[in-house]
């Protein structure tokens, strides 16, 4: 089912827990506010929302308890419904927190879940391991430090896993959430025989039999065979062709699970369901969680497009005299969004107004910074009354004078090509070029914009630059 296309928005707030200290409903009314996308629908609430001994940031929700939360949240997004707000809720498709050893998390509280009153009387799986990515040693879970417990990841390939996610997207709409911005899709293929199998078609489709044997070091290539541990003799050429063709099958896998969970399930429940998935693009390198994606599957059935920018030209740091700036992704995004909203998520603890300022500019949707506005840590403290001078008055400017943004058409000297053909095929050097020819121009103030190869057939007729002749620069590695 296609996106709803006639929804467009440029002045949104994120916030990954809804803040207890700053009124979002004022913010909707005084920003004038297009869209809030704020709190946890999935596994990360279900399973700490009672945990009373868990930092609130974690299962994304600001109180104790999972109807205090639910409850919560039901009026919430009517309040902002009603000051003309979009509400678009986070929601894992892999990771939470939890440990099996000592039952918390979901081990705590599964039988208490399955409910005809929260999310149906009958569990998909009598103990969630079922459901979970496995490695060598059993149940996949790591440590990561300042998070509670570990972190486990359910597995996307597992029909059991998607069973669990449904019955929470059916409750998150019931509760009149306007759509879904699903993160924690870069989990890549398990030990699990539900991974083996969507793999073996694929590898069999790109390489012979003779080629499987060799890169795996055996006879024939079966179905009990752990196909994501090649040979130590394989060759190099063919090792990097078939790891790759690995990478490539579980990009694929996350786009089928998106696709099944969210824009055929979710879409039959609200027909107009608003939808993002949250992927990063650190540096600007070429590979990102779906950057092995064709033309005709990169980001198709999604609202809008969000992507992090990651700490190394997402924040400021005043100091050191390095200056957050997104003018290379933000670009980018323009070129391969074809008409939708955009957000770059820039961790830019320092510059909100030029945060906003930077997306209007470049045709995006300012959201000043995702800031959670949890606990009592230093960088939050006293900021808020800062927060609401600075952030609301210039998201209200962008509303007053909204008519000079909307589908404005941006003047460019030049257009620089974006290798897409190159980082499908994942060319780990695709976009240097273009990077250091990108820095040149922007410090030299050229007025340029970024094109997609792919697409300067369509786009490359009748484009032209001050001087009357098409000006394109591809850049050579």
């Amino acid at each position: 089912m296609p996106p709803d296309t006639t929804f467009s928005f440029q002045r949104c707030t994120v916030h990954w827990c809804p803040p207890q200290r700053l009124d979002l409903v004022e913010h909707v009314r005084d920003g004038r506010l297009q869209m809030v996308q704020a709190g946890n629908f999935g596994l990360m609430f279900y399973g700490l929302a009672d945990d009373a001994e868990v930092d609130r940031w974690f299962p994304g929700r600001p109180l104790v308890g999972i109807e205090a939360n639910l409850d919560y949240a039901r009026d919430l997004v009517s309040r902002v419904q009603a000051e003309g707000a979009r509400y678009v809720g986070a929601m894992s498709m892999s990771w939470h927190y939890e440990d099996h050893e000592t039952g918390k998390g979901l081990w705590e509280v599964w039988d208490k879940l399955w409910t005809p009153e929260r999310l149906g009387a009958t569990p998909p799986c009598e103990d969630p391991a079922q459901a979970m990515q496995i490695d060598i040693a059993g149940i996949r879970n790591w440590p990561i430090e300042g998070r509670p417990y570990r972190t486990y990841s359910g597995y996307m390939a597992n029909p059991l896993w998607r069973a669990v996610l449904k019955p929470m997207i059916r409750r998150a709409i019931e509760l009149g959430l306007d759509g879904f911005n699903v993160h924690h899709g870069f989990e890549n293929l398990c030990y699990c025989q539900h991974c083996h199998d969507w793999l073996v078609p694929r590898l069999s489709t790109v390489f012979s039999p003779e080629e499987l044997c060799l890169a795996y070091g055996t006879e024939t290539v079966d179905v009990e065979q752990d196909l994501l541990t090649l040979s130590e003799e394989c060759p190099d050429p063919l090792r990097a062709c078939v790891s790759l063709e690995i990478d490539r099958a579980a990009v694929h896998l996350r786009k089928d699970t998106f696709d099944e969970l969210f824009v055929r399930y979710g879409r039959s429940l609200k027909p107009d369901l608003l939808l993002a998935q949250w992927y990063h693009k650190y540096n600007f390198k070429p590979r990102d969680e779906r950057s092995l994606l064709p033309a005709d599957l990169w980001s198709r059935d999604e609202s809008y497009l969000w992507y992090s920018q990651g700490s190394q030209k997402g924040v400021t740091y005043f100091d050191h005299g390095w200056l957050a700036d997104m003018g290379l992704p933000a670009r980018f995004l323009y070129a391969a969004v074809d008409g939708r909203p955009f957000i770059i998520n820039k961790y830019d603890w320092q510059r909100w107004r030029l945060s906003i300022a930077e997306m209007a500019a470049h045709r995006g949707a300012g959201l000043a910074v995702h800031w959670a506005l949890h606990g009592e840590d230093d960088r939050a403290k006293g900021t808020e009354d800062r927060y609401r001078h600075r952030v609301y008055p210039f998201q209200r400017f962008l509303a007053d004078n909204e008519d000079l943004f909307k589908e404005a058409t941006p003047y460019s000297e030049l257009a620089l090509v974006y290798p897409r053909r190159s980082e499908v095929a994942a060319e780990a050097d695709a976009t240097d070029a273009l990077r250091r020819i990108g820095a040149l121009l922007e410090n030299e103030h050229f007025l340029f914009d970024i094109i997609l190869d792919e697409q300067l057939s369509d786009r490359g007729a009748g484009r032209t630059g001050a001087a009357g002749r098409r000006q394109w620069l591809t850049p050579r590695r």
